[in-house]
């Protein structure tokens, strides 16, 4: 199954580090890890634009599977 993570950097309620650690230890066909810089929790309503590119992109790379 694939595996898609967005993380806010500065994020320290799903703390960053952890999830990259996490990211690292999943092993699927296919994942990536995005991260919006500068960025705390709430993603998708501090800065949805860049949130919804992410989501397309997901998409698109499902798509292609």
């Amino acid at each position: 199954m694939p595996y898609y993570n967005i993380n806010g950097d500065m994020d320290y309620q799903t703390n960053y580090d952890m999830a990259c650690e996490y990211f690292e230890k999943v092993n699927a066909p296919d994942k990536k890890m995005y991260v919006m810089k500068n960025a705390t929790h709430g993603l998708l309503e501090s800065r949805s634009e860049e949130f919804s590119e992410y989501v397309h992109d997901i998409a698109n790379r499902m798509g292609k599977k």
